[in-house]
């Protein structure tokens, strides 16, 4: 098996705390109640709308985050595993 995958864990670490930083951002700043002083039915299908990218937005970060996580898990698995594999090898 002459194969390998290698992977700088400093650059890995750093694009994850970039995304982290990122997501951490995504803050959508829309007006959810135009109705206060328009009863027109414009403003009721926008308070809607905004709510419902709000909404949106918010289970992105989520998800995104959700993300991150299981990366963030499957880096520290990739690295013990290598860190077992070194010392097996090592020890022959």
């Amino acid at each position: 098996m002459g194969n390998e995958i290698k992977f700088d864990l400093h650059e890995v670490e750093k694009a994850i705390t970039k995304l982290k930083n990122a997501t951490e951002a995504i803050k959508v700043s829309t007006p959810t109640n135009l109705t206060d002083h328009n009863n027109l039915d414009v403003t009721k299908k926008l308070n809607a709308l905004n709510n419902k990218l709000n909404k949106l937005a918010e289970n992105y970060a989520s998800s995104l985050n959700k993300q991150i996580s299981q990366t963030e898990q499957l880096v520290r698995s990739v690295q013990e595993t290598d860190e077992v594999l070194s010392k097996s090898i090592t020890n022959k």
